[in-house]
């Protein structure tokens, strides 16, 4: 009996649960039905909704498009349902926009093409309200940028302004333009020299600019957020490079100029963290006292060293002008010394003036006095391998500036300590005291033979195997490859010098006589220095007369040299002479010689030292002239 009551039991509970599956089934299939089909529906209502919406633009009734769009924006928000993968009133209101977006820009191609919009166009900005509104504003204050910036010309910006500031929807949003708009032609020029300044990266020439646009008196509240906006892009343009490069100055020992850059970059950013953090940092690396200097700046000039005097005294034609015009390595050495000693230091010309070409003050470390050291003729001719000097330039494995010349035994050697750049280099690396917030000097160049002892021209070719041929030397066989890798040596050295404290002059490219050349020889010399050398090194400011042949400040020659952008002009006489002209300034250079140091009086060296102190005997008891 009890065996049958369990089995009875058991069969009725499988029948309960037989029975509820079913029903939840039956359930489910039926939920599963209802969500399909409002899914369906939904998409069937979105479909027609968009249907609705062409037909109701079409018959341009532009109230019921307008109901019709806030509908599907309102559902296109509303969160998916059961089922969903999407809301199909997402893609329909992209469609409804794309629709609206095509209409819209074509009118937008009318008023940019200075066009008068049909009555049917300004019926479809007026019943889309803030549909074409938004659209509308935006594209007026855009072509109002637009013209400010000297893309767009006035009548087109009058012409679109004056069709759709009447218009309810777009009234108080372009209004405000309509009563500014006719004072923006005066205003025009100075947008676009202001975003010129800026393209040209003369960042406080542009922050200037934009800063008195936007308080312009009377300009309007458009032109004036326009100039603030430009001005926040100025600002963010410049803070990186400007900061950088006062960072970079500080890296090259030249705390003096980073102090002041960075005094002017804080101006523009006050409270910034990393300027106030490099000011700091840069405050403890300048001078703590620095005096005003006035009395006369000082320049020296020097050749190539000698670095090898057997060559350069073995008694051919060229060791008497080696031993009158030239220094062997050791005297130089010892002329540095000897300045050093004398309380001078090394200041950069370009000191002399300001901007507008006007000497100012020297402001030096006390008991100091300013030096300006000239390197002339460090292209190396031919000529040059006879006076034992070196025949090129170049970089070591260790990024520094070396001579090249061959041994006794033919191999070519290369040291730092061959030429004067190397030396002086050393020198200030030892004595940082010698150097005027890390001036070392001015290198002369001219274009013939090459430059520093590279050819980089097939014009240079040419005068270059004429010399070899004379000298019994093999000409050179250069190909395209050959000169841009000449190229690309001579500017790693230019960027290395300048880097380092070294400023590149002129001294013509052909080493002309001035005052023998006439107006169009002087115009053509300078043709082939901005073709040939100025791509290699950049533009200069200082020239120095070749052998001293100088030209008046009135000379048309020269005016047409100081309209090429030279600023300093630079003789030859020993006493110190500075005289400022017309934007420019004229110096005297002291040469230090063979000569000069034979016949110390003539120059007046006593002033910087014992020549009988300076001469490397040695080497110049080989020379029998």
């Amino acid at each position: 009996m009890a065996n049958h009551l369990y089995v009875r039991s058991t069969r009725e509970t499988r029948s309960r649960l037989h029975s509820v599956l079913l029903l939840s089934l039956a359930a489910a299939l039926v939920l599963a039905s209802i969500v399909l089909f409002l899914i369906a529906r939904n998409q069937q209502s979105a479909e027609i909704a968009q249907a609705d919406f062409e037909t109701a633009l079409e018959a341009e009734d532009y109230d019921k498009a307008l109901e019709i769009y806030r509908e599907v924006q309102a559902n296109a928000v509303q969160p998916l349902q059961s089922g969903q993968v999407e809301n199909p009133y997402q893609k329909t209101l992209a469609e409804l926009e794309s629709l609206l977006s095509g209409r819209l820009e074509a009118i937008e191609n009318q008023l940019f093409q200075g066009q008068s919009l049909a009555d049917a166009d300004q019926a479809f900005i007026l019943g889309l309200g803030e549909l074409s509104s938004l659209r509308l504003s935006r594209f007026v204050r855009d072509l109002s940028r637009s013209y400010l910036m000297g893309e767009t010309e006035y009548k087109i910006l009058s012409l679109a302004i004056e069709q759709l500031a009447d218009l309810p929807n777009l009234k108080d949003s372009i209004q405000p333009l309509s009563n500014e708009y006719a004072s923006w032609p005066d205003l025009k020029p100075a947008f676009i020299a202001a975003d010129q300044m800026l393209l040209q990266q003369q960042w406080y020439e542009a922050f200037a600019a934009w800063s008195e646009l936007a308080q312009t008196a009377g300009s309007g509240t458009f032109v004036q957020d326009f100039a603030r906006q430009k001005l926040e892009s100025c600002k963010t343009a410049m803070y990186q490079p400007l900061l950088d490069a006062a960072l970079d100055l500080m890296d090259q020992n030249r705390a003096v100029t980073a102090y002041g850059q960075l005094q002017q970059l804080q101006a523009v950013f006050p409270g910034d963290r990393a300027v106030e953090a490099a000011v700091e940092e840069c405050s403890q690396q300048i001078p703590r006292k620095l005096v005003t200097f006035r009395g006369a700046i000082e320049h020296l000039v020097i050749k190539p060293l000698i670095v090898d005097p057997a060559t350069a005294f073995d008694g051919d034609p060229y060791a008497a002008a080696a031993f009158d015009t030239m220094l062997t390595t050791l005297e130089f050495a010892r002329v540095l010394d000897a300045l050093y000693a004398n309380g001078y230091i090394l200041v950069d010309q370009t000191r002399l003036m300001t901007g507008a070409g006007e000497r100012f003050a020297l402001d030096l470390p006390e008991g100091k006095k300013p030096l300006v050291l000239v390197l002339e003729g460090l292209n190396y001719f031919a000529t040059r391998r006879e006076t034992g000097n070196c025949w090129d330039l170049q970089l070591d494995e260790a990024g520094y500036v070396c001579g090249v010349w061959p041994g006794p035994d033919g191999d070519l050697i290369i040291r730092r300590e061959a030429e004067a750049i190397g030396i002086l280099d050393a020198f200030v690396e030892a004595h940082p005291d010698f150097s005027f917030d890390g001036a070392k000097g001015l290198i002369t160049l001219s274009g013939y033979e090459g430059v520093f002892g590279l050819v980089t021209d097939p014009d240079q070719l040419d005068d270059k195997n004429r010399a070899l041929a004379a000298l019994g030397y093999p000409e050179l066989v250069l190909g395209p490859a050959d000169y841009e890798a000449n190229h690309t040596k001579v500017m790693e050295i230019t960027r290395t010098l300048q880097r380092t404290g070294w400023q590149i002059g002129t001294s013509t490219y052909g080493m002309i006589n001035l005052q023998n050349a006439s107006l169009e020889q002087v115009e053509s010399d300078w043709a082939k220095w901005q073709a040939q050398i100025e791509p290699l090194t950049g533009p200069v400011k200082a020239l120095s007369f070749p052998n001293g042949a100088v030209l008046l400040a009135d000379d048309p020659r020269r005016q047409f040299l100081q309209s090429q952008g030279i600023r300093v002009f630079s003789g030859l006489g020993a006493t110190p002479y500075i005289v400022r002209n017309d934007n420019t300034v004229y110096t005297d250079k002291v040469q230090v010689s063979g000569f000069s140091l034979a016949h110390p009086g003539l120059y007046r060296l006593e002033r910087f030292f014992e020549a009988s102190l300076v001469i490397d005997q040695e080497a110049r008891s080989l020379f029998n002239g």
